[in-house]
């Protein structure tokens, strides 16, 4: 005994009607921002994750850098992850 036959019809995709390059910074940038809930939702934590090109370059060094004293002179705790370490530099 044989089940019913089902007619399987195929389709193309429809073209898309709009196309958009997107603009991606010099940059990775992997963060993680906590706010607090029961008040004001102000950031109290980050949780930033290096990526290599915080490293690669002295500009990205020092804007990373910048960033993070930026966040705790603001009193925002800040926890830094280096995932992909690499012993050329040290953050």
């Amino acid at each position: 005994m044989s089940g019913p036959l089902i007619a399987v019809a195929s389709q193309a995709a429809p073209r898309p009607t709009r196309t958009a390059e997107p603009r991606l910074p010099l940059q990775d940038l992997y963060e993680v921002r906590v706010y607090e809930s029961r008040r004001d939702r102000r950031l109290v934590a980050a949780i930033e994750l290096v990526s290599p090109s915080h490293k690669d370059r002295l500009e990205t060094r020092s804007s990373f850098v910048a960033k993070i004293a930026t966040l705790l002179k603001r009193g925002i705790c800040v926890s830094i992850v280096d995932v992909v370490g690499t012993w050329e530099f040290n953050l």
